[in-house]
């Protein structure tokens, strides 16, 4: 099992009936326009705006993701990037959802390097006594105890992809019904 299939990512592709200029008049009028990054993330839930996606704009490329609230710390993990060209029909929209960035990265690592770090630290210590014991005893609940956190780690990442995913779809149809409506 390699690492990329190990990462929860999805596609999503929509064709919208309405002009490249509409489109990006909506995503200026219904998205917090900003820079998505860890820095960022972390000062999010303290923002006072109605709008409820944030993202930034640029050519045919546009990258968004739905703002962390106060209250709901899992729903801002996963970001969308994608490209929009004009067809006859309107605009084709398509998208790459990934939630592996930023914080959720940095965390795998260092849960790696500490788990790492602990077994052959257990191990060497047990080598130290001449009894490897301790460490054949512990070292089954260690590697329990990982496989537990990197798999919550998961299902974190695979929900929050998921849901916005599914709330993209929806804000993107409602979008080309309406004006006044939500990106």
């Amino acid at each position: 099992m390699s690492l990329k299939s190990w990462i929860p990512r999805d596609t999503l592709e929509v064709e919208l009936p309405i002009t490249r200029d509409d489109f990006v008049e909506g995503f200026h009028r219904n998205v917090l326009i900003g820079e998505i990054s860890t820095m960022s993330d972390f000062f999010e839930p303290f923002t006072s705006t109605q709008k409820e996606l944030k993202g930034k704009l640029w050519g045919n490329e546009f990258k968004i993701k739905r703002l962390r609230r106060m209250f709901s710390p899992n729903q801002g993990l996963a970001v969308a990037h994608g490209k929009f060209k004009e067809t006859m029909n309107g605009i084709s929209v398509s998208m790459e959802l990934t939630a592996f960035r930023g914080v959720i990265r940095f965390s795998h690592y260092m849960l790696f390097v500490f788990y790492a770090l602990g077994i052959i630290a257990m191990i060497i210590l047990s080598a130290a006594d001449d009894t490897l014991r301790p460490a054949l005893i512990a070292l089954p609940f260690i590697v329990f105890h990982a496989v537990i956190f990197l798999v919550l780690f998961r299902f974190m990442m695979r929900r929050s992809v998921k849901k916005l995913k599914y709330e993209l779809e929806r804000e993107l149809h409602y979008f080309t019904k309406t004006n006044n409506s939500t990106i």
